[in-house]
């Protein structure tokens, strides 16, 4: 016989716990991260740059200039993404090639389409699989529509090499420096349909080379310095019909012909290779590596002379025509430094020049010596201060020149742009330079935009957009944003969730609030830099507002106060104005709240640490009294001048504490008044304050008794018997009715414990679990206590976290096991709309125990704005306020942040909802399964009946007029399992029911 699927889903769950999903909102408040976008370059559909991002190092990206189409590539090196060490990115038509270490064969050229599996290495070229990433391919050059590079390989050393993005087709050029030395080739520069370069060998030294792409077409410009020295150096730069470079052709044996290092030209033949001319006279060089660019066939560059210090110049190639543009320091010192940039806009060169007026600021020339002036003095201020600049990008789309700069109202360079006019020239957005020092790209322009890397307060350095205008700079994607708010201390105030978080803004710990809502979330207020709330220390609730420990960097840990809006958020008094008068971020600060009232101990720098109260205002907060005058006065820390007072308790309308006086402990009361407070008797030594079944409860040792009642007055105090052996002083308490309960150690055995209740009677001190025996858990712990319906949950574990926590529960007569496949060390509970909720083995998931029910529900969690919980995320701090259960929780790309969720305990509720009763008298639910209607024949008169899917989403709710018989359609309901809920009169029935088309 074949069974039906859903009847056994139906049967399984009469004995397996309900399992249902369950919506959370990630309410992410830190994005600061930053994946540093860096090395931009493009191909004809896509440009591509390097970022960190998604949990891993440096990787690989693509963009399309849509958020959607902005997405990692590949994952190249999967053991060890932190050494990928991707760089010298170069695109050509539609693929990119660029460098890589997978792991495997260390860092070689790879190529990419923009997808994962087109995007491969294109050889393996040293054979030792070299990780270190100065062994890279580099000078990567598209000449002749083929990829020329310079590579290093144990047979050949450092040489030129071609690609035609195969394999095979991956080949040594030429073997210039022949076996296994190096020729160091670097500087590729097209010119003329040829490739230049420098190269040196055991013969020339380091010359000026040239190739047409074929080993034989590979050969020596000239030999510039005869013999195996060096002759050229530094970069090559194509203006004209000649490509110009510095060179030294010094010979010492003939002093008439010392030159130095200047600058030389070529026409691409060794008659035509030759100084332009001697700049700096004599001996002396006029640049160690030349820096210019090509303007309609003159070449402006920098140059040194004795007279002029570093200076602009032009050639036209003729000593004649190589002269001194401008002097624009007008003196012997500087005006460009040697790591001036420039970059050619509007036919005109831009550059970086100090007139010893303004500070280094922005130049330009059209070639002329009158045309050669400052774009805009940026940098106003009077301190001789300097634009900053380090990189310039032209968009030649939008005809704009982006740069950060800072002026004199920016603390830090910002995005600047410019039309070429000093009008034009003006602070674009409130973007920050990123902190990157590199001589990688950080701009592009690709179709419509520019593309760039830039930093806020927010997002901190990520991927932006621009057409040059204000409204159109935006964020393209925020790549990375895995910095963890790391919300804590969370506590209900007044409806909504206040806890202790950080953002991009608050720049250390900082109060926020939240409604359960992304939009309902905000930083309260900014209370100082770095971290301000005190973390270990208490928070407490009076007349709907937090009373909390702070500091603000200048006054030092104080009591503050919150309403949850900002003006409503301050210290309420600066007790003490030499430093802190609460317990500093070290040790735990206690608050207490009674009567509307909260109290603590403070030390106001005179008199120690004493009872204090507030009321949330400056004159609402006080000492009460001066209990322990010894001592007063001589310092911060010195106990002899401190009561140290404890355990406050509102009893009968009174709040009754603990504090030491010169001579012993005693018992303390107040009504919150200086006058009112005052001690109610002397105890040798109190340990513990408590409350129970009406009557106070110490423990102190004195004349051989343990514990001791009192009705709050010296006369009606009084020794009492509980069990000898047990401990209140450190026990883990909480309160059930009258009763209290508590852990502490086994009679006659020590590092044992259980779990007792004591209504303050010998007789009514009952153990209700011994810790001793357990078969699966060596040494109990007994920990967590939870309220909850009527009944007190707590975790067992073991002492050195081996085994599997197990969740319990007591209402002081039936102690029984709730759950021992948790599959956790540690159970954290809390209480939520009177059901029980806990923390499970994934992060994934939960656990309830409804009210009235002793078996758990699991409930699988389903972020719904675009994101799935760490594999590593541990849920706890679980709070609820309101209709919300908050807890703390971890994704890979957000990090720590907070969680809201709402549930339905009344569709969870197994008391009646999974059962399966179908011989129940008062009520009968026919067919079920149900293909095309379901009938309710009911004793009782029904009001309204609802239908939810397993998901509690309300499929439907109608009222009816008191029927006994209901026929509800359900033809047009998908087939599944649901709850249906029947309102009659006082009572709520709930059953399965299936629905079987």
């Amino acid at each position: 016989m074949k069974t039906n699927p859903l009847l056994l889903i139906l049967a399984l769950c009469s004995y397996l716990s309900y399992s249902q999903t369950i919506p959370v909102k990630k309410i992410e408040i830190n994005y600061l991260g930053g994946s540093y976008p860096l090395s931009f370059a493009k191909t004809n559909n896509a440009f591509f740059f390097t970022a960190e991002g998604n949990g891993l190092a440096r990787q690989l990206y693509t963009s399309d200039g849509t958020s959607e189409g902005t997405k990692l590539v590949k994952v190249i090196n999967e053991t060890r993404p932190e050494n990928t060490y991707i760089n010298n990115l170069i695109g050509f038509e539609n693929i990119i090639y660029f460098t890589a270490n997978d792991g495997i064969n260390g860092i070689e050229l790879w190529k990419s389409d923009g997808t994962e599996q087109g995007t491969n290495m294109v050889k393996a070229i040293n054979e030792t699989h070299n990780d270190d990433y100065t062994t890279a391919p580099k000078e990567l050059t598209i000449y002749n529509n083929k990829l020329y590079f310079s590579a290093n390989s144990n047979a050949y050393g450092w040489e030129v090499w071609v690609t035609d993005g195969t394999e095979q087709g991956t080949t040594l050029l030429k073997d210039i420096n022949t076996g296994s030395e190096s020729s160091s080739p670097e500087g590729f520069t097209v010119f003329n349909n040829e490739l230049y370069f420098l190269a040196g060998n055991a013969e020339f030294g380091k010359e000026l080379w040239k190739t047409d792409g074929t080993e034989q077409g590979t050969v020596l410009v000239k030999d510039i310095k005869t013999g195996s020295e060096n002759g050229a150096s530094g970069s090559l730069v194509a203006s004209g019909n000649y490509l110009y470079f510095t060179a030294n052709a010094d010979d010492y044996f003939n002093p008439g012909s010392v030159q130095g290092n200047e600058l030389w030209k070529t026409d691409g033949t060794e008659a035509g290779t030759t100084l332009v001319k001697d700049i700096a006279l004599g001996p002396a060089s006029s640049m160690t590596n030349l820096s210019g660019l090509d303007l309609n066939g003159t070449l402006v560059f920098t140059a040194y002379t004795l007279e002029a210090g570093n200076e602009i110049w032009k050639t036209d190639g003729t000593s004649t025509g190589t002269v001194l543009l401008k002097n624009i320091n007008n003196n012997n010192l500087h005006s460009i430094s040697s790591l001036n940039l420039y970059i050619k806009f509007n036919n005109e060169i831009y550059f970086l020049a100090d007139d010893n007026i303004n500070g280094i600021e922005i130049w330009k020339t059209d070639g002329t010596t009158s045309g050669t002036k400052i774009l805009k003095d940026i940098n106003t201020s009077p301190d001789y201060s300097s634009v900053n600049v380090f990189k310039f990008h032209v968009d030649e789309v939008n005809n704009k020149l982006f740069f950060y700069g800072k002026n004199n109202n920016q603390a830090e360079n910002k995005l600047w742009v410019s039309d070429g006019t000093e009008n034009g020239t003006k602070n674009l957005a409130d973007l920050i330079q990123p902190d990157i020092y590199s001589p990688t790209n950080y701009f592009i322009t690709f179709k419509e935009h520019s593309y760039f890397s830039g930093k806020n307060d927010k997002n901190g350095v990520e991927l932006y957009k621009s057409d040059g205008t204000a409204e159109n700079t935006k964020l393209l994607k925020d790549i990375e944003y895995s910095s963890s708010s790391s919300p804590a201390k969370l506590i209900n105030v007044n409806g909504n969730v206040f806890f202790r978080g950080t953002n991009e803004a608050s720049y250390g710990n900082q109060l926020f609030k939240s409604d359960g809502t992304k939009e309902g979330t905000s930083l309260i207020k900014k209370i100082g830099s770095n971290s301000n709330i005190d973390d270990k220390s208490e928070m407490v609730v009076i007349n709907n507002k937090l009373i909390f420990s702070a500091h603000n960097n200048s006054d030092g840990f104080e009591p503050w106060v919150s309403d949850g809006t900002e003006s409503g958020t301050f210290m309420i008094k600066n007790i003490r104005s030499d430093g802190s008068s609460l317990r500093n971020s070290n040790d735990i600060q206690t608050f207490y709240a009674a009567n509307n009232i909260a109290y603590f101990f403070a030390n106001d720098g005179e008199h120690g640490f004493e009872p204090w109260r507030s009321d949330g205002t400056e004159n609402g907060t006080f000492m009460l009294k001066d209990i322990r005058t010894y001592g007063n006065g001589t310092g911060h820390e010195q106990i002899g001048g401190s009561s140290w007072p404890k355990d406050f308790i509102d009893f009968n309308g009174t709040t009754y504490f603990i504090a030491f006086d010169t001579n012993a402990s005693a018992v303390w009361k107040t009504d919150g008044t200086k006058e009112g407070t005052e001690k109610v008797f002397e105890h040798p030594n109190i340990g513990r304050l408590l409350k129970v079944n009406q009557k106070l409860i110490f423990a102190g040792y004195n004349n051989g008794s343990l514990f001791w009642e009192s009705d709050g007055t010296e006369a009606g105090t009084k020794n009492i018997n509980l069990l000898p052996f047990v401990n209140l002083v450190n026990a883990n308490t909480i309160h059930l009715e009258n009763d209290l309960f508590f852990v502490s150690r086994l009679e006659n055995i020590s590092n044992r414990f259980g779990l007792y209740k004591t209504d303050g009677t010998e007789s009514g001190t009952i153990l209700l679990y011994e810790g001793l025996n357990h078969p699966t858990l060596d040494e109990v712990v007994i920990k967590n206590l939870v309220e909850c319906s009527g009944f007190i949950y707590f975790e067992l574990e073991d002492y050195y976290g081996r085994g599997t926590a197990e969740l319990w529960r007591t209402n002081g007569t039936l102690t029984e096991k709730i759950d021992s496949d948790t599959g956790i060390y540690e159970i954290i509970p809390t209480c939520y709309k009177n059901s029980l909720i806990y923390n499970t083995d994934s992060p994934n998931t939960l656990k309830a125990i409804t009210e009235n029910n002793n078996q758990s529900i699991q409930l699988n969690l389903e972020i719904t704005n675009n994101a799935d919980f760490s594999e590593y995320s541990f849920l706890y701090n679980f709070t609820s306020s309101g209709d919300y259960l908050f807890f703390t929780g971890r994704t890979d790309l957000s990090g720590e942040e907070l969680f809201s969720t709402k549930i339905d305990m009344q569709v969870l509720s197994t008391e009646t909802v999974f059962t399966n009763n179908q011989n129940t008298k008062e009520i009968n639910i026919y067919p079920n399964p149900s293909s095309n209607y379901i009938n309710i024949s009911s004793q009782l008169q029904i009001n309204n009946y609802a239908l939810y899917d397993i998901n509690g989403k309300l499929i439907l709710n109608k009222k009816v007029n008191a029927k006994l018989e209901i026929k509800i359609p359900t033809n047009s309901i998908k087939k599944g399992l649901y709850i249906l809920e029947i309102q009659s009169m006082n009572k709520t029935i709930r059953k399965k029911v299936i629905i079987n088309k």
